[in-house]
C-alpha cells in the first residue's frame, strides 16, 4: 500500500518561520545601528559642550589675566568680572571679549551661534544656531587670617566682609561655565568649575 504525504502545510509553516527569523534579524540590525547613531551624535554633543564650558572658564582666565598685563593701569585684578553673579561671554567677533552680567539665566540670550565654523554668543552674535546654550557664574572667594576659605552664595548680594564678618577678605573668584544642550531622551547638562586667585595679595 502506498502511503501519499501532503509536505505543501509542512513547506508552509517553514516559510513563516524563516520569514520571522528573517524579520527579526533586521528589525535588530536598525535598532542597533539606530541605537549606535544616536549614540555618536551624543558623543559629539558632549565633545562640543565640553569644549565650550571649558571656553568659558578659559574666557575668565583671560579676562583676569588681561588685568594684570599692565600693573601701572590701574586696573583692579577682577576688572570686568564683578556684577550679579551670572553672565555670558559676548563673543561676537566685533570687539575684546566682555562678559555680560545681564542675563540671570538660560533664556534665548545664552544660546550659541555657529558662524563660518566659530562658535559665538550674546551681543550682535547671529548665524547658524547651535543646539547649546551657555551661562558662567561667578562668586567671591573668601579667606580669613586662619586660612579658612568660604564661598559667597550665587544669591547672595554681599561681599566677603558682610556676609561672613570676622577677617574675611576676597581672595579669589569661583567660577562655574555650565552648558546645557537637549537631547532625545532628556534635557543634558556639562559643568566645569575653577578658582582664580588674586596671587598678588596671597
Amino acid at each position: 500500500m502506498n502511503i501519499i504525504r501532503n509536505n505543501k502545510g509542512q513547506s508552509l509553516l517553514e516559510v513563516i518561520f524563516a520569514l520571522f527569523i528573517l524579520i527579526t534579524g533586521l528589525v535588530a540590525t536598525i535598532a542597533l545601528i539606530v541605537t549606535s547613531i544616536n549614540a555618536g551624535r551624543e558623543s559629539i554633543n558632549k565633545l562640543v559642550g565640553a569644549s565650550l564650558s571649558r571656553e568659558g572658564i578659559e574666557i575668565v582666565r583671560n579676562i583676569r589675566d588681561s588685568n594684570w598685563i599692565d600693573p601701572d593701569s590701574g586696573v583692579s585684578w577682577d576688572d570686568g568680572l564683578t556684577g550679579d553673579n551670572t553672565a555670558i561671554p559676548v563673543i561676537d567677533g566685533s570687539s575684546d571679549i566682555i562678559l555680560d552680567f545681564a542675563v540671570n539665566d538660560f533664556t534665548d540670550f545664552t544660546k550659541i551661534f555657529l558662524n563660518n565654523g566659530q562658535y559665538v554668543q550674546g551681543g550682535t552674535a547671529s548665524g547658524e544656531q547651535t543646539r547649546f546654550y551657555r551661562l558662567i557664574y561667578i562668586n567671591e572667594l573668601c579667606q580669613d587670617d586662619t586660612g579658612a576659605e568660604e564661598i559667597v552664595p550665587l544669591s547672595s548680594s554681599n561681599d566677603c566682609l558682610t556676609e561672613f564678618g570676622g577677617t574675611y577678605s576676597q581672595v579669589g573668584i569661583r567660577v562655574v561655565s555650565e552648558v546645557r544642550w537637549p537631547s532625545a531622551m532628556s534635557n543634558k547638562k556639562l559643568i566645569i568649575e575653577d578658582r582664580f586667585y588674586n596671587w598678588q595679595i596671597l
